[in-house]
C-alpha cells in the first residue's frame, strides 16, 4: 500500500480485454476497452524509464525501416523510367532505320539495273 508520505508516479495500466460489439451484423458496430491510470512508487519508475527506451528504439528503427523502403521505392520508379524511356527510343529509332532501308534497297537495285543495261 502506498503511503501519503512515498514519492509516486502515475503509469498506464494494460489494457482490458475487448466488450462485446453493440451490432451482430452489418457495419456500424463498436467494441471498446479500457485501461486505467495507476499509482506506483517512485521505485517502480526505473521501469517505466526502461519502457521508455525501448519504444524510442523501437521508434528510431521503424523510421530507418521507413526511409529504406522509400529509396527502394524511388530507385525502382527511376529504373522502370529509364528502362521505358530506352525502349521508347529505341523502338522510334527502328522505326526510322526500318523507313529509310526500302530507299537504301530500291536505289541500289536500280544502280544494279543501270550496271546491267550499261554493259
Amino acid at each position: 500500500m502506498i503511503q501519503c508520505h512515498d514519492v509516486t508516479s502515475c503509469t498506464w495500466g494494460s489494457w482490458e480485454d475487448w466488450g462485446e460489439c453493440t451490432k451482430t451484423c452489418g457495419s456500424g458496430g463498436e467494441r471498446k476497452r479500457q485501461r486505467h491510470l495507476q499509482v506506483v512508487p517512485y521505485g517502480d519508475t526505473q521501469r517505466l524509464f526502461e519502457e521508455n527506451r525501448e519504444l524510442e528504439r523501437l521508434n528510431h528503427d521503424m523510421a530507418n525501416s521507413r526511409f529504406q523502403d522509400l529509396v527502394v521505392a524511388f530507385g525502382g520508379g527511376a529504373f522502370s523510367f529509364v528502362l521505358v524511356f530506352a525502349i521508347v527510343r529505341t523502338g522510334r529509332s527502328m522505326r526510322a532505320d526500318s523507313s529509310s532501308l526500302p530507299h537504301v534497297v530500291q536505289d541500289e537495285q536500280q544502280g544494279l539495273i543501270q550496271a546491267i543495261e550499261v554493259e
